[in-house]
Order: C-alpha cells, then sequence, then structure tokens
C-alpha cells in the first residue's frame, strides 16, 4: 500500500517509544491513526521526514541484520484500541516543511495526551483525517530505559531506494 501524506492529515513527529505495561488508548472519533515500525522497530529521520514532506512511498521493509521483509503500516480506526506510545521531543531531527500539519511536545507525553494536541489541528469540514505516528516504536519502560532492536523500517518509492542504517528501508 503507498504511504503519501496530504497538507489535511496530520504528523506526530519526534521520538517514541511503546511502554512496557503501558496500556491502550482509543483513537478518537474522525481519526485514523497510521503506525509506520511495528513494536520493538524504529524509523529513520529520512522515512519520517519523506512523509512529513508529502513524498510518496510505495512500501516498507524491515531491515534487520538477517535481511529484510516487506511490510504495511498498521492503521488503526476511530474507536479500536491502539498501544499508549509515549511521545518524546524531536531532538536532533530534522522535520519536513510540506506536507502534513506536524504535532509535537516539548516533553515525554503518553499518546492518550497528543490526542487533545491532535485534536486543535483537525479541519472541521473533514469527516476523517489519518494522523501519521512519525515516530520510534522501540520498547521502553517507566523508568524510561529503552530496550533497542536491530530492526529498523525502510520505505521505498519512485524508483529509488534509499538505505537508512539499522532498520527501515524506503524508496522514493
Amino acid at each position: 500500500m503507498p504511504i503519501q501524506a496530504a497538507g489535511h492529515d496530520i504528523a506526530i513527529s519526534g521520538h517514541g517509544e511503546v511502554v512496557i505495561y503501558g496500556g491502550e488508548t482509543e483513537v478518537p472519533r474522525g481519526l485514523e491513526l497510521v503506525v509506520l515500525a511495528p513494536p520493538g522497530a524504529s524509523i529513520s529521520d529520512a522515512l519520517g521526514r519523506a512523509i512529513e514532506d508529502g513524498k510518496k512511498v510505495e512500501y516498507l521493509e524491515l531491515s534487520a541484520h538477517h535481511g529484510r521483509v516487506r511490510f504495511e503500516p498498521t492503521v488503526y480506526r476511530a474507536g479500536q484500541k491502539c498501544p499508549n506510545y509515549r511521545v518524546k521531543p524531536p531532538l536532533g531531527l530534522r522535520l519536513g516543511t510540506g506536507g502534513p500539519t506536524k504535532v509535537t511536545v516539548s516533553s515525554h507525553t503518553e499518546l492518550r495526551k497528543v490526542w487533545d494536541l491532535v485534536r486543535k489541528e483537525v479541519d472541521p469540514r473533514r469527516t476523517l483525517t489519518r494522523v501519521f505516528f512519525l515516530c520510534c516504536a522501540e520498547y521502553g519502560d517507566d523508568a524510561g530505559r529503552l530496550s533497542r532492536t536491530s530492526a529498523t523500517t525502510v520505505g521505498h518509492g519512485g524508483g529509488r531506494t534509499v538505505t537508512i542504517g539499522g532498520g527501515i528501508w524506503w524508496k522514493r
């Protein structure tokens, strides 16, 4: 499934993790959450920036030391439960300048609280807004310790493969 964010979409941009025992949160009415990194994986700054700039990504691959496997992003529809990801400030990241509206945080924030920031950016004339979770989904715990994996999500699009160290590949 090709992935491309439009100007009316929203991107949650920054660092992130799945908190062990962090529970779940419900996707609010009128929203659809698109998560690029499966639990335990990271995404690169370049992949996040491509989506933030509105570039088309043809497909995703999970890259690890043993090879690559294609996969689809996980899409959570309004009313569905998803992990209560922890979103962190985008320190050291270069955010894209075009494409969707960016939502960032200034401190570690649970997704259930980030929904309030997202709602402020939703165009009330739209019945459905896609929200791209452009953060890693590595495992963390309540003490802030992070368990890194060797898997990264990579996107492919436009006939050119861009190799991104450590995990997710994409083609543009």
